[in-house]
């Protein structure tokens, strides 16, 4: 008998004990992400870590096309920019990958950008945004910059959880991704969708790989992408909210960015000069890399004309610190 209450003793508290620890594990993830976090998926081929949504249940309930909005989270494993005073908040950023909002380009344009960051020290975040695929966008325009609020917020709230500093980021874009962060911080795109930019810090600054800057004037490859964020309608108050350079003001965050004069998707006199141009106007600090002999995209592009843009932007955004 002695024996049978000794064994059923050892039993509960085993029981408890496992209780206990599988809700400690799930109180320290994320709300999003406790049914989803530090799990792997295969998005062409390339292996992502970590993932988490930026919707809640209740939003994903009311319009199912959240569900596909996630980070893929890459803690640092040493600082490169941050100091050494004792707890560690480390700067972070949050990559975008190109696709012409049809696609997302998530290896080239992202989590290899990602862990070039991780080799800088910085903790970085791949953003998986809404696009064109093969689904309208239900009504809602400018889904991928709703995204992109969603995101920041969802990572400001557990800044401590993924230990970065919510008010030290930059945002990293190629292509179409480049157009999504370079329209995310202007004030007409914020009024327009009503999310408040003032409710978070803006980046501290912003890098655009061969930028794609402005869709009113575009390749007639890149339509269906514009439609989808900017509605069928085509209307040309909307598709002007995608166009940088024609609503950036005094507020707007420092810049890098870098683009080959032989791009032809995306010729540079329609779109990185009319850019430059409105930084100048209006006093924002930026730096541009121009090279020649490249066509549109790459990524790192490295072993070519372009290799070094990438250290020259984490020095830039340093130097702003």
């Amino acid at each position: 008998m002695k024996r049978f209450f000794l064994f059923l003793f050892c039993l509960v508290t085993f029981a408890f004990s496992a209780f206990s620890f599988c809700a400690c594990s799930q109180n320290e993830v994320p709300p999003n992400g406790a049914d989803n976090g530090n799990v792997t998926a295969e998005t062409e081929n390339v292996k992502m870590k970590n993932k988490f949504r930026v919707y809640s249940l209740e939003e994903i309930k009311k319009d199912p096309q959240k569900k596909y909005v996630e980070i893929y989270y890459y803690p640092a494993s040493g600082s490169y920019m941050s100091g050494d005073n004792g707890k560690r908040k480390d700067p972070f950023a949050i990559v975008c990958p190109g696709g012409g909002y049809t696609m997302l380009a998530i290896g080239a344009e992202g989590t290899d950008v990602a862990e070039a960051l991780n080799g800088k020290g910085v903790t970085a975040f791949v953003l998986q945004y809404s696009y064109a695929s093969g689904a309208g966008n239900e009504g809602v325009d400018f889904r991928p910059q709703r995204d992109m609020f969603a995101a920041i917020s969802y990572i400001a709230e557990n800044s401590e959880y993924f230990g970065v500093d919510p008010l030290d980021y930059a945002l990293f874009g190629s292509s179409a991704g480049a157009n999504l962060v370079s329209t995310y911080p202007t004030n007409a795109m914020a009024s327009y969708c009503g999310y408040d930019l003032n409710s978070l810090p803006k980046p501290s600054c912003l890098v655009l790989s061969y930028p794609w800057l402005n869709l009113e004037k575009s390749d007639p490859s890149l339509i269906s992408g514009i439609r989808y964020v900017a509605g069928d309608g085509l209307e040309e108050d909307k598709v002007s909210l995608l166009c940088p350079y024609r609503h950036l003001d005094e507020s707007y965050p420092p810049v890098y960015m870098w683009w080959s004069t032989d791009d032809k998707l995306v010729p540079p006199q329609d779109n990185e000069e009319l850019m430059r141009e409105a930084l100048n106007r209006n006093g924002v600090k930026y730096s541009v890399k121009v090279v020649g002999g490249l066509e549109h995209g790459g990524g790192l592009n490295k072993g070519n004309a372009a290799e070094g843009w990438f250290d020259e932007a984490i020095a830039f955004w340093s130097s702003l610190r």
